[in-house]
Protein backbone atom coordinates (compact mmCIF):
# COMPACT_ATOMS: atom_id res chain seq x y z
CA UNK A 1 0.00 0.00 0.00
CA UNK A 2 1.08 3.52 -0.75
CA UNK A 3 1.13 5.82 1.94
CA UNK A 4 1.03 9.65 2.82
CA UNK A 5 3.24 10.20 5.60
CA UNK A 6 3.60 14.47 6.37
CA UNK A 7 1.19 17.52 6.72
CA UNK A 8 -2.06 17.58 5.66
CA UNK A 9 -3.88 21.40 5.92
CA UNK A 10 -7.66 21.35 6.70
CA UNK A 11 -9.84 23.77 5.33
CA UNK A 12 -13.05 25.31 7.25
CA UNK A 13 -15.53 25.40 3.99
CA UNK A 14 -17.60 27.48 5.63
CA UNK A 15 -16.13 30.23 7.07
CA UNK A 16 -13.52 30.07 4.24
CA UNK A 17 -9.96 29.64 6.44
CA UNK A 18 -7.28 26.85 7.20
CA UNK A 19 -8.21 24.97 10.36
CA UNK A 20 -5.46 25.68 13.23
CA UNK A 21 -4.65 22.20 14.61
CA UNK A 22 -2.47 23.95 17.50
CA UNK A 23 -3.52 27.61 18.95
CA UNK A 24 -0.63 27.72 21.13
CA UNK A 25 1.46 29.00 18.10
CA UNK A 26 1.56 31.94 16.24
CA UNK A 27 1.55 30.12 12.99
CA UNK A 28 -1.63 27.98 11.08
CA UNK A 29 -0.54 24.12 11.84
CA UNK A 30 -1.35 21.30 9.72
CA UNK A 31 -2.56 17.88 11.26
CA UNK A 32 1.00 15.63 10.79
CA UNK A 33 0.14 12.02 10.10
CA UNK A 34 2.05 8.89 11.43
CA UNK A 35 3.84 6.73 8.90
CA UNK A 36 1.11 4.71 7.08
CA UNK A 37 -1.58 6.78 8.12
CA UNK A 38 -3.26 7.79 4.88
CA UNK A 39 -3.29 6.12 1.55
CA UNK A 40 -4.31 9.18 -0.65
CA UNK A 41 -1.86 8.19 -4.07
CA UNK A 42 -4.36 7.82 -7.10
CA UNK A 43 -1.97 5.37 -8.86
CA UNK A 44 -1.87 2.77 -5.50
CA UNK A 45 -3.48 -0.61 -6.08
CA UNK A 46 -5.32 0.01 -2.72
CA UNK A 47 -6.14 3.55 -3.41
CA UNK A 48 -10.56 4.05 -2.85
CA UNK A 49 -10.23 0.96 -0.97
CA UNK A 50 -10.88 -0.18 2.48
CA UNK A 51 -7.60 -0.69 4.66
CA UNK A 52 -8.63 -1.35 7.79
CA UNK A 53 -12.63 -1.10 9.92
CA UNK A 54 -13.07 0.10 12.98
CA UNK A 55 -16.11 -1.12 14.56
CA UNK A 56 -18.87 0.83 16.78
CA UNK A 57 -21.82 -0.49 18.51
CA UNK A 58 -24.31 1.84 17.28
CA UNK A 59 -27.64 0.74 15.94
CA UNK A 60 -27.57 2.87 12.98
CA UNK A 61 -25.83 4.30 10.31
CA UNK A 62 -23.35 6.56 11.03
CA UNK A 63 -23.51 10.39 9.66
CA UNK A 64 -20.23 12.31 9.85
CA UNK A 65 -16.95 11.86 11.50
CA UNK A 66 -14.05 13.81 12.71
CA UNK A 67 -10.83 13.69 14.45
CA UNK A 68 -9.89 15.52 17.62
CA UNK A 69 -7.40 18.45 17.26
CA UNK A 70 -4.69 16.81 18.35
CA UNK A 71 -5.15 13.74 16.44
CA UNK A 72 -5.70 11.08 18.85
CA UNK A 73 -9.54 10.45 19.06
CA UNK A 74 -11.82 9.63 16.44
CA UNK A 75 -15.64 10.88 16.72
CA UNK A 76 -18.88 9.93 14.76
CA UNK A 77 -22.29 10.85 14.86
CA UNK A 78 -24.67 7.96 14.51
CA UNK A 79 -28.73 8.28 13.71
CA UNK A 80 -28.99 6.57 17.44
CA UNK A 81 -28.49 10.05 18.41
CA UNK A 82 -25.25 8.76 20.05
CA UNK A 83 -21.69 10.39 19.51
CA UNK A 84 -19.06 7.73 19.29
CA UNK A 85 -15.59 7.88 19.94
CA UNK A 86 -12.13 5.98 19.47
CA UNK A 87 -9.15 5.53 20.11
CA UNK A 88 -6.54 6.50 17.37
CA UNK A 89 -3.81 7.57 19.17
CA UNK A 90 -0.37 6.34 17.80
CA UNK A 91 1.30 6.22 21.28
CA UNK A 92 -2.03 3.92 22.79
CA UNK A 93 -0.82 1.14 19.87
CA UNK A 94 0.11 -2.30 20.73
CA UNK A 95 3.42 -2.95 20.39
CA UNK A 96 3.00 -6.89 21.66
CA UNK A 97 0.57 -9.26 19.58
CA UNK A 98 -3.15 -10.24 21.07
CA UNK A 99 -2.52 -7.36 23.01
CA UNK A 100 -4.63 -4.17 22.76
CA UNK A 101 -4.60 -2.93 26.60
CA UNK A 102 -5.26 0.54 25.47
CA UNK A 103 -8.25 -0.22 22.98
CA UNK A 104 -5.89 1.15 20.39
CA UNK A 105 -8.39 1.48 17.35
CA UNK A 106 -11.41 0.21 19.14
CA UNK A 107 -14.30 2.30 20.01
CA UNK A 108 -13.45 3.77 23.74
CA UNK A 109 -17.24 5.05 24.49
CA UNK A 110 -20.31 7.39 23.67
CA UNK A 111 -22.52 9.84 24.72
CA UNK A 112 -26.15 10.07 24.22
CA UNK A 113 -27.39 13.93 23.15
CA UNK A 114 -30.62 15.20 23.59
CA UNK A 115 -31.48 16.11 20.53
CA UNK A 116 -29.56 13.71 17.99
CA UNK A 117 -26.05 14.86 16.29
CA UNK A 118 -25.49 15.54 12.85
CA UNK A 119 -22.58 17.07 11.71
CA UNK A 120 -19.67 17.08 13.96
CA UNK A 121 -16.07 18.82 13.71
CA UNK A 122 -12.53 19.75 15.69
CA UNK A 123 -11.77 22.43 17.78
CA UNK A 124 -8.43 24.44 18.51
CA UNK A 125 -9.07 22.63 22.06
CA UNK A 126 -8.50 18.89 21.58
CA UNK A 127 -10.57 18.21 24.31
CA UNK A 128 -13.60 19.85 22.93
CA UNK A 129 -15.52 18.86 19.55
CA UNK A 130 -18.99 20.83 18.37
CA UNK A 131 -21.82 19.12 16.77
CA UNK A 132 -24.85 20.37 15.25
CA UNK A 133 -28.04 18.49 16.27
CA UNK A 134 -30.27 19.12 13.41
CA UNK A 135 -32.91 20.77 15.78
CA UNK A 136 -32.65 24.82 15.71
CA UNK A 137 -35.37 24.88 18.72
CA UNK A 138 -32.67 23.17 21.41
CA UNK A 139 -29.10 23.45 21.92
CA UNK A 140 -28.37 27.13 21.14
CA UNK A 141 -30.20 26.86 17.65
CA UNK A 142 -29.00 23.27 16.62
CA UNK A 143 -24.95 23.64 17.70
CA UNK A 144 -23.53 21.51 20.94
CA UNK A 145 -20.21 21.01 22.36
CA UNK A 146 -18.84 17.74 23.86
CA UNK A 147 -16.18 17.95 26.13
CA UNK A 148 -13.48 15.23 27.35
CA UNK A 149 -12.90 14.87 30.41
Amino acid sequence: MTTYTGRVAMVDLLARRPVDVDASTPAVDDIILPSGALDVNPDSPSYNEVVRTISVNATSGLRQIAVSSDGRKLFATAADGYIYAVNIDPEDKPTVPNSNPRKWGEQIGKVLTTTGAWGLAATPDPLKMVFTNGNPNTDGSGFGVLTRI
